[in-house]
């Protein structure tokens, strides 16, 4: 449990706990001047939602429970290393939050910073992904999705992708 830069050689094996369907509303800003210059993320993640730090610290504690269960538990090394020492939870749900500060991370699939939803609720793109108050652009990729589907995005993104283009060819 934890994520090592260092790993250590030898059988190993690695548990984690995902949110599969996290709600933290993040940002994405332009902070250059230069607009090739990359964009100021801020995922929201568990770090600043307490719900989120409460729910993803509670998974973790359930991967000890799991760790501590036969036919699991037989599997381990008896009081075997966690590659982070803060790692070692003891089942307290303050030191799972704790790891969850230090250790959270995204899954690198970045998805719904232009939602299509309604602009007055924070929508960015229409029904047709046309942005508000913008004209001839239109968002097709991962980022106009409203909610984090609890999937791989290729597949969807490749969905939209069609369907958008269906709408562009009755337009023309």
């Amino acid at each position: 449990m934890g994520i090592d830069s260092d790993p250590q050689p030898g059988n190993i094996i690695t548990l984690a706990a995902v949110l599969s369907h996290p709600l933290p509303n993040g940002t994405v800003h332009i902070s250059a001047n230069d607009e090739v210059g990359p964009p100021t993320i801020d995922h929201s993640t568990s770090q600043t939602n307490l719900i989120l730090n409460c729910t993803h610290a509670s998974y973790i504690r359930y991967l000890e429970i799991i760790a501590d269960a036969a036919p699991f538990s037989s599997l381990l090394k008896p009081n075997g290393r966690c590659n982070h020492p803060a790692a070692f939870l003891e089942k307290d749900l303050e030191k799972a939050k704790a790891f969850v500060k230090l250790g959270s991370t995204t899954n690198w699939h970045s998805c719904g910073t232009c939602a299509m939803a309604p602009q007055d609720s924070g929508g960015v793109v229409d029904e047709g992904l046309r942005v508000y108050g913008v004209k001839n652009l239109r968002i097709v990729d991962a980022n106009v999705f409203p909610l984090i589907p609890q999937s791989n995005l290729q597949s969807l993104v490749c969905a939209v992708a069609e369907r958008v283009s269906d709408l562009i060819k009755r337009e023309i």
